[in-house]
């Protein structure tokens, strides 16, 4: 197994709506990945998984990865995260993906955002 932990580099998970389910399945204490990278889908989240947007978000955040839709924040000097932990998320999310629109009722998703992910292990 230390083998193997050393060598993770990166999880790219594309799994059309699933991405939460992907990676609950996925036991990232044993076997933490340096990078992941996914497509953040709220409308296909919503109806492919029934999941929150932010719940996928809170759940990459709570083993200590920083999230940025720019992989060249995560090659500087400075580590720069547009998110670290769950409240960061949610306002991340509030401003990027609704964008000041009002979201279909019970979705919570402005119609059609979505973006690429990707995120640094940032902490053990």
């Amino acid at each position: 197994d230390n083998k193997v932990q050393g060598s993770l580099r990166l999880l790219k998970v594309d799994a059309e709506g699933y991405e939460l389910h992907a990676f609950k399945g996925t036991n990232l204490n044993k076997f933490p990945f340096q990078y992941i990278a996914f497509e953040l889908f709220p409308s296909l989240l919503w109806k492919a998984g029934n999941t929150d947007p932010i719940d996928l978000l809170a759940f990459i955040t709570s083993f200590g990865y920083g999230c940025t839709e720019r992989p060249s924040n995560l090659f500087s000097k400075e580590i720069t995260s547009d998110f670290k932990t769950k409240e960061e998320a949610t306002v991340w999310y509030q401003n990027r993906a609704l964008a000041g629109k009002n979201p279909p009722p019970g979705t919570g998703f402005a119609e059609g955002f979505h973006t690429n992910l990707f995120c640094m292990k940032l902490s053990d």
